[in-house]
This record gives structure tokens, sequence and C-alpha cells, in this order.
């Protein structure tokens, strides 16, 4: 795999800003003047920054420095490496020019009818290997006691971020300036933090090798790896090659075994073996058996996380615990009933727990008749035990009922294992 692309080359960084605006800027150990703004340019899901305007004193012109002659930016000051002062100073904004901080910071944010939800109080910027990208806005309250340094008061009051992704902003308008303008979102708020990773599959492959790795590291993990499961195979060999095998793996230990085979298979059989040696043990192991074809196995088509629960739990207390039972699991729309003993007995739809009085306990109203596989089954019998039941997921029990794994269809009906040499 190879790890020599130019965003791999200097670490990946996000700032804000506001926490860079204004800091000094420096050319062969002296101040030339101070960052007044960046220039973006629009065009893609994610647009690129392609100057720092530097503001100087006593009438000197501004400064528009190309982001190929910024060195790094440091926690006090912004190197940058250039001929002379007069090579970019620039006496007015280029007309078309986009400023970040000009034109977005303060700036109403409307949704997809034109309400009015919020302000844009601070801009994201994403540093990946040489280049920068405006990669979002803030449109949380937050930011707004930081900058009165009152953030212990927004601690006091559960404040919270609200970062969104600029792929979630339309077009800016031709006519958008200083005073004039608004920023659209191109979804309803309410929708804007939880784009499907099927879309998000759509939009990362119409960009360009380097937009797409930007992107992907914006996602938390779990996002991410969904996503890249839903990337077409040639698109996974350019975005894999891009990351180092110890990312992909990050993001392939999210996975259950069946969508970690799915995706390593798309690789050849080196780079697949290297993200391989750095997942977990068992899901290795399982993943392994499935690239190997050892269908034969059925527990290395299972996942462990799932949601099993008590059959005296009462369905009010399950209900108010979900959120932190279905944390981290790979299935939540039905839940496994045990014994005490752990040997399960029911299940109960996710549907089921949503419409039940909350005072009844899960054995009231569970299914009983659990259709299930045994650990020695094939993967042809749950391919049929899907087909003639229509579930969305089979345990497999052993001989004393207690759960060993749980099949997905999803996992199991949708394999596709191209295995590329």
């Amino acid at each position: 795999m190879s790890n020599s692309s130019e965003t791999n080359t200097v670490a990946n960084r996000t700032f804000r800003l506001r926490d860079i605006v204004g800091r000094k800027v420096m050319w062969n150990g002296r101040r030339i003047g101070k960052l007044a703004d960046l220039i973006f340019e629009e065009g893609a899901p994610i647009p690129h920054v392609t100057h720092f305007l530097v503001h100087r004193s006593f009438g000197d012109p501004q400064l528009s420095v190309p982001i190929g002659n910024v060195i790094g930016i440091g926690e006090r000051a912004i190197d940058v490496a250039i001929e002379s002062l007069a090579q970019f100073a620039m006496p007015n904004l280029a007309e078309g020019n986009l400023l970040a901080r000009d034109f977005i910071l303060n700036k109403k944010v409307i949704d997809m009818e034109d309400r009015e939800v919020s302000v844009v109080f601070d801009v994201t910027i994403l540093q990946v290997g040489r280049k920068f990208y405006v990669s979002g806005v803030d449109l949380g309250r937050r930011v707004f006691f930081r900058r009165l340094r009152l953030g212990w008061m927004a601690d006091l009051l559960h404040v919270e971020e609200d970062l969104v992704s600029w792929v979630y902003i339309m077009p800016l308008p031709e006519t958008i300036g200083s005073f004039r303008g608004d920023v659209k979102l191109n979804a309803l708020r309410k929708s804007v933090a939880d784009m499907p990773p099927v879309d998000l599959a759509d939009i990362i492959e119409q960009l360009s090798d380097d937009q797409r790795s930007t992107l992907l590291k914006q996602l938390d993990v779990e996002t991410a790896s969904d996503t890249l499961e839903e990337i077409e195979p040639s698109f996974q060999r350019r975005i894999i090659s891009l990351h180092a095998p110890r990312e992909v793996a990050e993001l392939v230990d999210q996975m259950t075994p069946p969508q970690a085979a799915d995706v390593l298979s798309a690789l050849s059989r080196v780079d697949a073996q290297a993200i391989l040696d750095l997942i977990q043990a068992d899901l290795r192991a399982k993943v392994e058996a499935i690239l190997h074809e050892e269908k034969s196995a059925i527990l290395s088509y299972a996942t462990g996380r799932v949601i099993s629960v008590s059959e005296h739990e009462r369905i009010g207390a399950v209900r108010d615990g979900f959120p932190a039972l279905a944390a981290g699991m790979d299935f939540i729309h039905y839940i496994f009933v045990h014994t005490p003993e752990r040997r399960i007995c029911g299940i109960v739809d996710l549907r089921d727990l949503l419409l039940r009085e909350p005072s009844r306990a899960l054995k009231d109203v569970m299914n009983s008749s659990v259709v299930s596989l045994s650990p020695d089954d094939t993967l042809r019998d749950a391919q049929d035990a899907f087909q003639r039941y229509g579930y969305r997921a089979l345990p497999i029990l052993d001989t004393a009922k207690l759960l060993k794994g749980v099949v997905l269809f999803r996992d199991i009906m949708q394999l596709r294992h191209r295995v590329v040499d």
C-alpha cells in the first residue's frame, strides 16, 4: 500500500478560523503583517483555500500569499516563504474571490425552506498535507461564549458545539459580500447531522483523491466505517491507498466480519494482509475464514455486538435505557431475551418495544418461537433461512441455547467478495 501521497506528508490538522485570524505572519524571521482572511474557491463539495490574505501596517498594500508558499501554522505565528513582498502585494481584492472571514462569519444560516436556523459563529479549516479546505461551519453558541472568555459558563449551561460539514451547504450566491447574502443549507436542519452513509458514499465517489480523504477524515469512526463499506470497490482501493494501514484498520475494526471481508476483498492480497495484521484478533480470524471461503464456519459471519436483555426487565426500563444499550452495536432492531442462565428464550422487535405497555416484562411480549442457526450450519443454511423466514437477523445458538453470535441479513445476502490478485 502506498503511503507516499502528498496527503500523508504533513499531519492532518483542523483549525478554527477565529483562532488563526490575527496571528502574525513571519518571513525570514521578521514580522510582515497579520493574517486577515482566507481566500477560497468553490466548485467542489469541500472548497479549497487558495491564498492567505495578510494585512500590513502603515498603509502598505495587503499581501495575497498562495497556499504553496505557506510553510506552516504555529501556535503564535504563520511562516511563509516568498521571494519579495512586492511579488504578492495586492491593492484590492480581485473580483470573484471568496473570503472565509469577511463573507461567512456572522452570516445568517437558512434551510431549504428559507427559515433562519442559526448564525455562523465560526468556520473550520482542515489541513490535509500541504492543502487547506473550508471544511465546515460552527453554528453553536459555545463559540460565542468562548469569544467573551466565558467558556466556563458554556460548560455550566451544557452549551454544545454544532458543527456542520460544508457538504451540507449550497453554493454561495454570486452576490455574497461583507454585508449581503446568506449561508443556505441543502437539507432541512433536523437532518443535517444524519446524512446516510450511502449518500456520503455517492458524494465521495465524485471527488478527487485528496477531497475524498478530506471528507472521510471529517467523519466519526463509525460513520466513516459505514461509508467506506458503501463505496464502490474501485474507489475503495483509491481511498485506502491514501491512508496508512493503521488508519484503515481502525475503520475495519468497526465493521461486522462480512463487511470487513467485503472491503478487504477489493484490495490486493498484500494490502489486505497489511490491514488484517492490525485489526482485532477475533475479527481477523473470522475475516480470514471468509476470504479463504471456509464457508462451513457460519460463526465467521457473526457479530456479537447485539442487544441481549433479561426476560424479567420491564419494557419501560429497556426503553429508557435504550440509547446506552444500543451504543456501539451492529444491530439494534431486535432485542434478544435471555433467562437468568443466559439462555435465549425469545426476541422482541424494536417496534414492539415502542408500542407495548411500559409496565410489562419482556417475557410477556417476546416472540418465544426463536428461529436460529447452530454453530455447525453453513452459509447456505443461513441464506436459506433468511429466504424462508424473512428475518433481518438470526441468532446462532448452541445446544444449551446460549448465544454464540448473530448473523445479519445484509451481511449474508449481499456479499460481493471480489478477491483481487
